[in-house]
């Protein structure tokens, strides 16, 4: 982290079945404005992601995909910016995509 940036974590759980524990999951973060993807994390089920942010709001998006599933999460919008969803991060909770 540079100085005058901002940092931001996300945390979820994606709920797979016990034969697909090993499936590739990706977390995307998306700056909303040109739709602009900033990170491509590769997750586990159980996830905690931290990442760099502008010190000033701006609106973001995330998805969640996983290979041989046919779904993916999206959430819109999180406006996010300096610190605050650092220490508290966004939590997305469990979550499950459709096969």
């Amino acid at each position: 982290m540079g100085v005058g940036d901002g940092a931001a974590r996300i945390k979820g759980k994606i709920i797979l079945p016990a034969e697909n524990k090993t499936s590739a999951c990706y977390l995307k973060i998306y700056l909303k404005k040109n739709e602009r993807m900033i990170r491509n994390y590769e997750i586990k089920d159980s996830f905690d992601e931290r990442f760099t942010v502008s010190p000033c709001d701006d609106d973001y998006f995330i998805t969640i995909n996983c290979k041989g599933y046919s779904d993916t999460y999206y959430k819109c919008c999180y406006s996010i910016g300096g610190t605050k969803y650092y220490e508290s991060p966004i939590d997305i909770g469990e979550i499950t995509l459709k096969k």
